[in-house]
């Protein structure tokens, strides 16, 4: 999956979804593990997720990530990385990008 960029506010959740396809021709259950960033973490703590596709379908997962209130980096790395019928598959990467735009433009 190539990488897309995003924009993030410190403070603020960051919510967006993963699809996870499965073009075999058999049902395959495996594991999503959300890797945040530095001074990232996942909103509700969970990092892993178990899910099954049906074949010729996809799976979608929510993902929402925090930055730290007092995230200082312009520019980090997300990635996902899964496991399906013992395998490792494809990963997949975001690259998310500081806001600068106010988190609340009607308190400034």
């Amino acid at each position: 999956m190539a990488p897309r960029g995003y924009r993030f506010t410190p403070g603020q959740p960051f919510r967006f979804e993963l699809n996870v396809y499965n073009f075999g021709v058999s049902t395959v259950s495996g594991t999503i593990r959300i890797v945040p960033p530095p001074q990232f973490r996942t909103e509700i703590g969970k990092e892993e997720t178990e899910l099954t596709v049906e074949p010729m379908s996809y799976a979608t997962v929510p993902i929402a990530l925090l930055p730290d209130t007092l995230a200082e980096a312009e520019h980090v790395i997300d990635t996902a990385e899964a496991e399906f019928a013992g395998k490792p598959a494809a990963p997949a990467v975001w690259q998310l990008f500081r806001s600068v735009e106010p988190a609340n433009p009607k308190l400034q």
